[in-house]
């Protein structure tokens, strides 16, 4: 006997239906999220830099934009191009941007113009959140890593490493306009590129030690005429052109309540700002709150604080390393150590 079953076709194509209603029902962050944004976000500071009143196409709205990147980066979706794509596929996606598309470089350019308004949104969140009852700020755990800068190492050094790199390509400029061996056209073409990407490199280097004369201020350590901000950084066993990213995180419901970005490689001098960073954020003197943070940022700093403000900080100490027959500390590093 021959079984009969319902016909079965993955790949033909379908129409499907996209309910609002029953998206908010099983999704309780998006629900949270889009309701945040509708009822507590005003978009007249987003208007305020909009240049289209009369003239130029219609700008992508910001609430659409802010529920999908706040969505995204709740679900852990960083990428721009994904965001991208799921806004072809996804229902919750096509919900939030209510069908409509956006390209990456659109969302990049959102965030980059509207940092600071993106800024006072997170903000706003924090005071909705805890007006709500989800952070306590009973205790509150601060702690750091390290994300290193798009850099390259031909454009990072110290003032004197630059002076000699301009050196180098001098002499590299001053070799090519004397070299005659080659007369062909293509000799002559590639030779007339190498100058260029040389003069280019010269000019910029030049920039930044003409900048470094006139403000009279050696800057400290290593920077990257790429990314001048960026800082070297240790993570682990390695050194890199980057930042410290700090983040301050409420036991109740682990919802971020201070974060911000640095470019000091060590964690000693964070905690103030960090905690300055909480208080603008919360809108609360923290006075009742118990600060954790590991022994990166053990410091008289931490007892200057507390003394001042009367603040409680659970913090490991930082031993001194043991010393060997041989007159050499060992044990484990001062990190390892201070939990045990």
């Amino acid at each position: 006997m021959k079984a009969r079953y319902r016909p079965y076709n993955p790949e033909e194509g379908y129409f499907t239906f996209i309910d609002p209603e029953e998206i908010k029902k099983n999704n309780p962050l998006l629900k949270a999220i889009d309701t945040f944004v509708e009822e507590y976000i005003s978009v007249e500071p987003f208007s305020q830099s909009a240049r289209n009143e009369f003239e130029g196409a219609p700008a992508v709205h910001p609430r659409m934009m802010l529920k999908v990147i706040f969505y995204s980066y709740a679900k852990g979706i960083y990428s721009s191009r994904e965001m991208e794509d799921r806004m072809r596929w996804d229902p919750n996606y096509i919900y939030l941007s209510a069908n409509q598309r956006v390209d990456h470089s659109t969302i990049c350019n959102f965030i980059l113009k509207y940092r600071e308004e993106i800024k006072a949104v997170f903000s706003r969140l924090v005071y909705v959140m805890a007006g709500m009852g989800y952070i306590s700020l009973d205790f509150v755990a601060v702690d750091g890593t390290k994300i290193r800068a798009d850099t390259g190492t031909r454009f990072t050094g110290n003032v004197e490493e630059f002076r000699q790199h301009r050196g180098k390509i001098e002499r590299k400029i001053e070799k090519l306009l004397h070299h005659t061996m080659d007369e062909s056209s293509e000799g002559q073409s590639l030779r007339k590129e190498k100058l260029d990407t040389l003069e280019r490199e010269k000019a910029k280097i030049e920039a930044f030690l003409t900048e470094v004369e006139k403000e009279e201020k050696t800057p400290r350590g290593k920077v990257s005429l790429t990314d001048r901000d960026a800082r070297m950084v240790k993570d682990k066993d390695s050194k890199y052109m980057g930042y410290n990213c700090q983040m301050a995180v409420d036991k109740e419901n682990h919802a971020i309540v201070g974060a911000e970005v640095f470019n000091e490689a060590s964690d000693r001098g964070l905690l103030r700002p960090m905690i300055e960073e909480m208080r603008g954020r919360t809108g609360e003197d923290l006075s009742r709150t118990d600060i954790s943070v590991d022994a990166g940022y053990f410091s008289r700093t931490i007892f200057d604080i507390a003394m001042s403000r009367d603040w409680m900080f659970t913090c490991p100490k930082v031993p001194a390393k043991p010393e060997s027959d041989s007159g050499k500390k060992t044990g484990s590093g001062r990190g390892i150590a201070g939990w045990r």
